[in-house]
């Protein structure tokens, strides 16, 4: 048991301790900035109370650094925490970084980092350096894709027939079109169901232009950063701009579920379409001629803003259509090149489409795409089981379609 002597010594160290802390606590908090740039042989500081000159110090640009309470000058540095905007870098100039902060367009110091267009980065509490990356983007051009030429395209021939007239034409017959005062078209709306081909259309598009193709699905451009969809945005123009130097041709620009980001401007609960639908009409009026082809697709035309799909942006509207009985016949076709089939190939897909089509189903291209491969896996089941090679036939894809009739009565009761 602790003695009165021994308590009392236990309470003044405890004494002395609070002591200091009220002391220090009493203490003025030491001002910080970061080193935004130069004047002469001076440092400019962003601090909380403005901008700040001082002798130039040890430190580099972008630093933040805690300062002495009298001189105001540098001593000791501090890692920055997340004190201003996170955004996307749209363009890289010689003397700076092109970013959007709340919604405007600004050019920030490099500070001490190397960027490339696309890097999400952290500024400086001013807005005004960058003082660390955050993310490195991945890839700054058109992606290569594989050919998809017309006749890969089941059906859908008014479709193909319109985007020829509207991509083809115009670079097959340039004179033609300059004769008549006509300039390529630089917007096209592809409007129908899930499934039926918007993207493979797309993709036909880039490979009649030899061009690259950026796809890119409306909610990815979405970010809960202010500014960073606007510079989403413009990073896609950005890169079909890089794809028209290096290569000289076009690069589709593909937004599929348009709607997510070009819905009406106003409307209740959509308040980043005020912000994003003006920066996507500016980079389309910006558009240098035939440097870029914009798709857009969507199974919701009425959600998208006026503006966007109006005639001088958006020229051709082209409907998507659900395939019929034919339509899917050529599309099985397309599918079943290179597979082998038992008996007669054509007899074998008129009677699998006919009992395909006696269902009440969703039909699209992507739903016959799948009765192929559901048909190939009942094969190679059997003929491993058996083992044997004995081709596709009507059995399999009789189980295929009642398989996905299955799987969308079970969709439908969920």
């Amino acid at each position: 048991m602790a003695t009165d002597k021994e308590l009392l010594a236990e309470a003044r160290a405890r004494l002395a301790e609070m002591q200091a802390d009220l002391e220090r606590l009493a203490q003025a908090a030491l001002p910080y900035g970061t080193i935004i740039g130069k004047d002469g042989e001076r440092q400019v500081l962003a601090t909380s109370h403005g901008y700040l000159a001082v002798p130039k110090s040890k430190f580099k640009l972008g630093d933040t650094v805690l300062l002495k309470p009298m001189s105001s000058q540098p001593f000791e540095k501090v890692n920055a925490v997340s004190i201003g905007h996170i955004v996307d870098i749209s363009r890289v100039h010689a003397i700076g970084a092109e970013v959007s902060v709340n919604g405007s367009a600004s050019l920030v110091s490099f500070g001490s980092h190397e960027v490339k267009m696309g890097d999400r980065v952290l500024l400086d509490a001013s807005s005004s350096v960058i003082v660390a990356v955050v993310e490195r983007t991945k890839e700054t051009r058109a992606p290569k894709i594989e050919k998809i030429l017309w006749d890969d395209i089941g059906g859908q021939e008014e479709a193909k027939a319109r985007l020829i007239e509207a991509v083809e034409l115009p670079r097959k017959h340039p004179q033609v079109y300059a004769f008549y005062g006509k300039a390529p078209t630089n917007g096209i709306l592809l409007e129908g169901p899930p499934g039926c081909g918007k993207t493979m259309l797309g993709k036909a598009v880039a490979t009649s232009v030899g061009g690259g193709f950026i796809s890119v699905k409306g909610p990815e451009i979405l970010d809960p950063y202010v500014g960073v969809a606007e510079a989403n945005v413009r990073n896609l123009f950005r890169m079909a701009e890089a794809h028209k130097a290096e290569h000289g041709t076009d690069a589709v620009i593909f937004i599929d579920e348009a709607e997510a980001i070009l819905g009406h401007r106003g409307a209740r609960h959509n308040y980043m379409s005020n912000t994003i639908v003006p920066q996507f009409l500016t980079e389309m009026d910006g558009l240098e001629k035939s440097s870029a082809i914009v798709i857009l697709a969507t199974n919701r035309r009425d959600m998208l803003d006026p503006a966007v799909i109006r005639d001088g942006r958006v020229d051709y509207k082209v409907e998507v259509a659900r395939p019929d009985v034919k339509d899917a016949k050529g599309i099985m076709n397309i599918h079943l090149r290179g597979r082998p089939v038992r008996g007669n190939r054509d007899e074998v897909v008129e009677k699998s489409i006919q009992h395909l089509y006696m269902q009440e189903l969703p039909y699209s291209g992507a739903l016959i795409a799948g009765l192929v491969q559901k048909a190939m896996a009942h094969a190679i089941t059997r003929d491993i089981k058996a083992k044997t090679k004995t081709g596709l036939c009507h059995e399999d894809f009789a189980h295929a379609v009642n398989t996905i009739k299955a799987q969308e009565l079970e969709q439908y009761a969920a």
